[in-house]
């Protein structure tokens, strides 16, 4: 299972139009599907992994903690698209009972 694409909007650093980021996928070549996260401090690096555990393990702060600073009143969307063995993604993103 790879995460394919992101898309995330109004949450945290990320302001209220929709950001999407597409991942590079393994495609049997050496160093394929590698993904690095490089830039400035407080550019949203650490935000992309912070989006994807909210929808792993549900809200864990405020929502006034997790919206844009600039748009409060705005719904947070996070969006992930996966690629790959479905049941392994529904096994790894889905709460057991």
């Amino acid at each position: 299972m790879y995460i394919k694409e992101l898309k995330v909007q109004n949450f945290k650093s990320f302001n209220g139009d929709i950001s999407t980021m597409v991942f590079n996928m393994p495609n049997g070549e050496c160093g394929s599907g590698l993904n690095i996260f490089v830039g400035e401090n407080n550019t949203g690096k650490s935000t992309i992994f912070e989006a994807i555990d909210f929808l792993k393990n549900g809200i864990k702060k405020l929502p006034e903690e997790i919206k844009n600073k600039n748009n409060p009143t705005e719904d947070v969307v996070v969006e992930i698209t996966f690629e790959g063995n479905i049941t392994g993604t529904i096994d790894s993103f889905s709460k057991k009972n």
